[in-house]
């Protein structure tokens, strides 16, 4: 009985989200006002590759993952597949069990409501709650991150430290020495 409610309760869920959520691949981050851009962390993950097909349980669903595919592991444990071509476009291996990813500025956008997206590579559905974090990794190409993973793992670019503009901070730029050596004086 407890398995047929446990069945019972995940299929009102899965209906919920197919009825009720907001399909963000129908989102263009880079036309929504209200998108950031990001950049993931250079932190060092864990990494292995698929040796045949297989079932990763992700954070936001389940999703397969052919042969080759690489299965990062987060900094919460948490997996999730990557198709060999993006991985070498998007990481770099620093041993043959780690990598990092190269910086390369995305948009994103954290959600106010349930959403979903389909992977760019299978017809697998990742589903985001509030306050994740929908990810534009191409044209067509969509991810979701939890809220504290993304916190951890993701800086927003345009702020610093302290969560002001970059433009409301002097620039380096401004304090170029001349040419005696003296520093010119802040330009605001």
């Amino acid at each position: 009985m407890r398995a047929k409610n446990e069945l019972q309760q995940l299929s009102e869920a899965y209906q919920r989200v197919l009825c009720e959520a907001v399909n963000g691949n129908d989102i263009d981050l880079n036309a929504d006002p209200s998108a950031q851009q990001v950049q993931k962390k250079a932190i060092p993950l864990e990494f292995r590759i698929a040796e045949q097909p297989e079932t990763v349980q992700t954070l936001e669903g389940t999703v397969e993952a052919p042969v080759g595919a690489y299965i990062m592991t987060g900094t919460k444990g948490e997996n999730w597949p990557i198709p060999a071509d993006k991985f070498e476009e998007t990481y770099d291996i620093i041993d043959d069990q780690h990598a990092a990813k190269k910086p390369i500025p995305v948009p994103a956008k954290q959600m106010q409501e349930d959403f979903f997206v389909t992977v760019s590579w299978s017809p697998d559905k990742l589903n985001g709650k509030p306050g994740d974090w929908l990810v534009q990794y191409g044209p067509g190409d969509y991810g979701v991150v939890e809220a504290s993973i993304f916190d951890e793992t993701y800086d927003v670019l345009g702020e610093d430290a302290e969560g002001l503009p970059q433009s409301a901070r002097p620039s380096l730029a401004n304090k170029l020495p001349d040419i005696t050596g003296n520093l010119e004086a802040e330009t605001i």
